[in-house]
């Protein structure tokens, strides 16, 4: 754990620093020379429709060194090695009631190559092809089509050192709310789950994602709402899925941003406003064996609020970020993959604003780590086996800014005082995850199966304190004063299992069905098994690859948080009413006991019915046509519901798990550039 002094304040720099800083404000990349290789695995049916072939295995040879490299194509039977020396090379491909397929090619320094194949059933000949990229739309699977945003992208759109969430935004479905926390499709914060490298970087405690990771780390990411995908779970309103970037056969440097931004008042520095630097690289540790990425952000930003007087207007945020990643190639058919990401904040007069000065503010410290270790292993026939284990741990502090706090006063104008609230939680999140994805096989048309289970265990403890709070009216009477019970300990934990099967079934060459069941059971739900059906199409109405029509209809269950299960727990409110005299009481002092106001106290988990129907057409091989239109209900959702003390019964402050989102329906009309097309 970090010691409070861990980050230091910065008020001024040496000219000599300063001027350091100019020398090296150039932002430098160094690429040495690799090539990058990619295609697409197909077939051609009697009716001239190409189908696209995912999970088959691929494997490249330097016909130099003897080295074996192997991947398998994706969803849409595409396949990429990158980061890979120049040379001469053989690439192959097999999978089981196919002619294996081989073909050599050189490939040169910064010339992409792309080598597709056309597969024929054993003992005919075979047709390979070296050609650009394919167009046309995805017509692989119901949850296809969306944008994905990649590392070129992200060049050109956002800051390479910003959290990868600032991106987020830019994909459709996705805001960001008043309180500044991702939103996706109309739900709240915490009814998404986020997935780096498939394993959740959320926060036990509250379900929002919990984790910084900066745009330089990330190789991809993109945005599924309502995902078909059975794999998918602890969800309600959708998925955001990010995968981290690894090294390659030569070193490549990035070092930008080194230069500090001052803050001017009045025609002089002011200290520093904003402070950025950022130095990633990546390489061979053991040539062909062992690769690192690592990736090391500095940050010091201010965010001045005008309306409050020079220079006591500012929120102070601190913050360091590591993101380390091991890739071993144990063999050609193996790899091991090792991330550790260390992510220290520091915020000083987190909520200051225009009714909220310095004294009255609040600080937050955040001390955590995420890592994992994830194995993928291919299978000799097409196929492989991924399993993951990982752990997150978040420890969290927030307390007032004052050092000798005392009430807090809420007054029309401007607020006084010191922040009332204190917390302390340390969490803990452990996952398991394995699946088996098979090679493609032939009954009825094309399956492709997964089966998969994953469990994850959730702890905490804490504590939560708070100091009283005085209302007062325009004529500063006292209309009203809170204050709290005693300070409390708490602790919960928590076990989910998921179990899993998907099926993507293409039943002729333009059409698939995705097919899938999600059972899960959450030890803090008093339902013994949640069965989550999905399924989902895609149909390609023309032959020419450039129309689709995709939906599907899913239930899509939730996760219970652990501050509900320590909601009896918080300190209870005490409030007392008062005349206008400010003196006299009109009403109490009124306990309100914390109190869980569901059946029998048990709880159940929310969750979500919801459906897609989309239309593309693709106009040009850079301009697509979509118009399309999301359904999400929300059942089972956590409320609170205050009830005032009657003859019968004391008041209460009700925690009730019966709530029900309202009906959100969204559309979507645009023409633009087709997801394929920006990935390129």
């Amino acid at each position: 754990m970090w010691p409070p002094g861990f980050f230091p304040r910065l008020h001024f720099l040496p000219n000599s620093l300063c001027l350091l800083f100019l020398l090296l404000n150039v932002s430098t990349f160094s690429f040495a020379g690799t090539a990058r290789l990619s295609g697409t695995i197909f077939t051609i049916g009697p009716d001239r429709v190409q189908t696209l072939w995912p999970n088959v295995r691929i494997t490249l040879r330097n016909l130099s060194s003897g080295r074996e490299l192997s991947t398998v194509s994706n969803d849409l039977g595409e396949y990429s090695f990158v980061g890979i020396l120049p040379g001469d090379y053989e690439v192959s491909v097999t999978l089981a009631s196919f002619a294996s397929a081989t073909k050599q090619i050189t490939l040169e320094s910064g010339a992409p190559a792309t080598v597709d194949f056309q597969l024929l059933p054993q003992k005919q000949s075979e047709s390979i092809t070296v050609t650009a990229n394919p167009t046309g739309i995805d017509t692989s699977s119901s949850s296809g089509g969306g944008p994905v945003l990649t590392t070129t992208m992200l060049k050109s759109l956002v800051r390479l050192n910003d959290d990868f969430q600032e991106a987020l935004p830019l994909l459709p479905g996705v805001l960001r709310g008043p309180d500044g926390l991702i939103r996706i499709n109309g739900g709240n914060a915490n009814q998404a789950n986020a997935l780096i490298n498939n394993a959740s970087i959320g926060d036990p405690f509250t379900g929002q994602p919990a984790l910084r990771l900066p745009n330089a780390a990330v190789d991809s990411m993109r945005v599924l709402s309502n995902p078909f995908s059975a794999q998918f779970g602890d969800f309600s309103s959708g998925v955001i899925e990010v995968t981290t970037r690894g090294g390659g056969d030569e070193w490549k440097w990035l070092f930008e941003d080194p230069v500090p931004r001052f803050r001017w008042i009045d025609y002089s520095t002011h200290g520093v406003e904003s402070l950025t630097p950022h130095l990633a690289f990546s390489g061979p540790l053991i040539k062909g064996k062992l690769y690192i990425f690592q990736s090391l952000y500095y940050g010091y930003d201010t965010l001045r609020t005008p309306s409050l007087p020079n220079p006591k207007n500012v929120r102070v945020d601190q913050r360091v970020n590591t993101q380390t990643q091991l890739d071993w190639d144990i063999n050609p058919s193996h790899r091991l993959t090792a991330i550790l990401t260390v992510d220290p904040q520091n915020t000083n007069y987190a909520n200051i604003n225009t009714f909220n000065p310095e004294p009255v503010t609040n600080d937050f410290r955040h001390r955590g780590f995420f890592t994992s270790v994830s194995d993928r292993w291919i299978l000799s026939s097409g196929g492989f086996v991924q399993s993951l284990f990982s752990v997150k741990q978040l420890n969290f502090s927030l307390f007032p800014e004052d050092p000798q706090p005392g009430v807090m006063t809420l007054f029309p104008e401007q607020n006084s005082g010191s922040f009332f609230e204190s917390q302390h939680r340390d969490t803990w999140l452990y996952q398991w995850t394995q699946a088996l994805h098979l090679r493609p096989l032939t009954c009825f048309g094309r399956h492709l199966l997964t089966f998969g289970y994953a469990f994850s265990r959730s702890t905490y403890d804490g504590t939560i304190s708070n100091l009283p709070v005085r209302v007062l009216r325009e004529d500063g009477t006292v209309a009203s004063e809170i204050t709290y019970g005693s300070p409390l300990s708490s602790s919960a934990s928590k076990n989910n299992v998921a179990v899993y099967l998907q099926d993507n079934w293409q039943l002729f060459s333009r059409l698939t069905l995705d097919l899938g069941v999600r059972l899960e059971h959450d030890s803090l739900s008093s339902d013994t098994l949640d069965v989550g059906p999905r399924i989902g199409f895609v149909f390609a109405p023309t032959k020419d690859n450039r129309t689709a029509i995709r939906g599907g209809l899913g239930l899509f269950y939730d996760k219970i948080p652990l501050n509900v299960a320590i909601f009896p727990g918080f300190p209870a409110q005490i409030i007392t009413l008062f005349a206008a005299d400010g003196i006299t009481p009109l009403q109490g002092p009124t306990t309100y006991t914390h109190i869980i106001a569901t059946n029998n106290g048990a709880f159940r988990l929310p969750y979500s019915l919801g459906a897609t129907l989309q239309f593309d057409w693709q106009l040009h091989q850079n301009l697509l046509f979509r118009l399309g239109y999301e359904h999400r209900e929300g059942y089972r959702e956590f409320y609170l519901n205050p009830v005032a003390a009657t003859a019968l019964q004391p008041a209460q402050l009700q925690l009730l798990n019966s709530g029900t989102q309202p009906t959100t329906n969204s559309s979507q009309c645009f023409a633009g550039i087709p997801p394929r097309a920006l990935a390129s």
